[in-house]
């Protein structure tokens, strides 16, 4: 069997599994930990478009009965999930050859297999650079930092965490199919690399880059 979750769902997987892990802890009837089961199931099947016999039988929950059993599970799964494929700096400058001394990110370390997108960071510059395959293609999107004081939390857009201002910040993005070229803003994490570990959902991510690409 071929690789066939991909980054995003396997994150979403795992964070239903934590909801599980919750009621197997919290829980002690038999009757509402199975309804539990039936319910994440069912999410899990769905987070797929299309999903064969022998894949269910590899996703299926059925015979987790306690949660130690759930690393197993994620340890079983995690030779078919796949993540963006690998990304070359000449492709990077080709996206970004407006960018003057654009700063690359360090390729040779970089592991594509647990990325939904690669993105990084040009402190100096104050941006946020973000490269995603969308629809085959491959895309980037510049977003700057913009440095608001915020004694609160607040929450990426991409993967719904939460985060103070040097954690998850305010970028703004311009929208080049605007027919004013406004700008866009909203909140990211900092750190790509965590993000990826949290996106569940590639949806808001095609449609910021839909609108500024």
């Amino acid at each position: 069997m071929n690789e066939f979750i991909k980054k995003y769902q396997f994150n979403y997987i795992n964070k239903k599994l934590i909801d599980l892990e919750k009621t197997f802890n919290e829980c002690i009837d038999s009757q509402v930990k199975e309804a539990s089961k039936s319910m994440i199931q069912n999410k899990i099947y769905n987070v797929f478009e299309t999903i064969s016999e022998e894949e269910k039988a590899l996703l299926s929950i059925e015979k987790i009965e306690r949660f130690s059993q759930i690393k197993s599970y994620l340890n079983k799964i995690t030779p078919y999930v796949y993540g963006m494929p690998n990304v070359s700096q000449s492709q990077i400058r080709k996206l970004f050859k407006k960018e003057k001394k654009l700063k690359l990110p360090d390729i040779d370390n970089i592991e594509f297999s647990s990325l939904v997108y690669l993105g990084w960071r040009d402190i100096g510059k104050d941006k946020l650079y973000i490269v995603y395959y969308l629809n085959d293609k491959l895309v980037g999107m510049i977003c700057r930092i913009t440095k608001v004081a915020s004694k609160g939390y607040n929450i990426c857009a991409l993967c719904n965490s939460f985060g103070k201002s040097d954690e998850v910040a305010f970028v703004s993005v311009v929208c080049k199919r605007s027919a004013n070229y406004k700008s866009r803003g909203f909140y990211l994490c900092m750190d790509s690399e965590k993000c990826n570990e949290r996106i569940t959902s590639i949806s808001k991510l095609e449609e910021l880059i839909n609108k500024t690409t």
